[in-house]
């Protein structure tokens, strides 16, 4: 057992050794016709969904609700990608619709859009066009038939998929939303999301090569701040070291100038997606219960008020003694560097 977390690298070499052998049995993983998506990555609790909403104010932006499987998608298709195409295509979009989350994307299946995709061209069979198709398919269900249509995706957990996503969207642009980590700790241990976080820990334990791939908690009670304060440096390591090999297709943006400067920063947003800015980007909420997430999750709640300062120092006020001295001298040089105050 204690071999299996090679088991990964073990098949992408035999991938590739077969793909040298029978190239002609192997398809693309992506396709330079398609117009390059856009991907938010972070940290969670960075005012992702906040810049949802003002980017989806727009009829030529469409952002689903979050979608898990994208990377693993990509990541199946590459080792499976010498299979018939229709078992492809029903791969990749059976990942995404026995997802427990496929309810936020208020679609009852996605049968018409496998029929469809199995018409696709033998030169644009690969997983960028499923993917693409998937992201379309949902943005005419929600109303949203721009021709030109740009969608993008707001998964902070894609942030640790980024070199799938680059293979699969090699000219996909990225928005680096970078946030307080205070703030985050704060503020993700109030949502109650790391509760969940803590139990799968409990799960993955049991297996002997989970400590290889995961940061697993010791004990619930203590280590919520620490779980949360190591992935908002997980995530701020990766988002960086990604932006850093594609400097001219990312922009960075603080959720603290966002919220301070909203209209200045979402011109600056428009410019970078080369889309038209529109001032019902800052006001607008009449769209957010189309979000589909945003109505059925807790803490998503706050997307529904007017763009303001109020949550700015608020996490990070809200951390007990117990819990500053837990995660200090962890996230203490991060917070540095990212140009925010020490705990």
């Amino acid at each position: 057992m204690i071999y299996l977390r090679r088991v990964p690298a073990i098949i992408s070499s035999i991938a590739s050794l077969a793909s040298a052998c029978w190239p002609s049995a192997w398809k693309k993983l992506n396709d330079p016709s398609l117009n390059a998506p856009f991907f938010i990555i972070g940290a969670p609790r960075s005012g992702n969904t906040l810049l949802r909403r003002i980017l989806c104010a727009s009829q030529k932006i469409h952002i689903p609700p979050e979608n898990y499987e994208v990377g693993r998608a990509i990541m199946q298709f590459k080792q499976m990608q010498h299979m018939e195409w229709r078992l492809l295509v029903r791969s990749s979009l059976s990942a995404i619709e026995y997802h427990p989350e496929f309810h936020t994307f208020e679609l009852e299946n996605l049968s018409e859009l496998a029929v469809k995709l199995y018409q696709t061209p033998k030169e644009h069979q690969n997983i960028a066009t499923i993917l693409d198709a998937f992201y379309r398919y949902h943005a005419q269900k929600m109303g949203k038939m721009e021709a030109k249509l740009l969608w993008g995706d707001k998964t902070p957990n894609l942030t640790f998929w980024l070199k799938e996503i680059s293979l699969a969207f090699p000219s996909a642009r990225y928005i680096y939303l970078l946030r307080d980590g205070a703030d985050v700790v704060g503020s993700f241990m109030k949502s109650g999301i790391e509760q969940d976080a803590g139990q799968a820990s409990g799960m993955l334990r049991k297996l002997p090569f989970a400590s290889k791939l995961f940061y697993l908690p010791e004990k619930k009670s203590h280590a919520d701040a620490e779980f949360c304060a190591r992935r908002w440096i997980a995530a701020n390591e990766a988002a960086r070291k990604h932006i850093k090999k594609f400097p001219q297709e990312s922009m960075t943006i603080r959720y603290e100038d966002l919220v301070r400067e909203p209209e200045v920063q979402t011109k600056r947003l428009c410019g970078f997606l080369n889309i038209p800015y529109d001032e019902a980007m800052i006001g607008s909420v009449t769209h957010v219960q189309q979000l589909g997430d945003v109505a059925t999750l807790k803490h998503h709640a706050n997307v529904m008020k007017p763009i303001s300062t109020d949550s700015i120092g608020k996490g990070r006020a809200s951390l007990s003694d117990e819990a500053r001295t837990e995660i200090r001298k962890i996230i203490n040089p991060h917070l540095v560097a990212s140009g925010y105050e020490p705990l």
